[in-house]
């Protein structure tokens, strides 16, 4: 508990280039989300719809 407490204290710190990585990298994450579903391999005969052909 010691450790967590310690890096939480150590890691909560905040600067402008923190804050625009955060607000920069959100935009990133969801289309990694949207293009990561298209790459999941589904079951044989399952058919989700993603496809560009039908």
């Amino acid at each position: 508990m010691v450790f967590l407490a310690w890096g939480r204290h150590s890691l909560s710190f905040t600067n402008r280039f923190i804050e625009w990585a955060r607000d920069a990298s959100y935009p990133v994450y969801i289309l990694h989300q949207l293009f990561g579903i298209k790459q999941t391999p589904t079951p044989a005969g399952m058919h989700i719809g993603l496809s560009p052909t039908g």
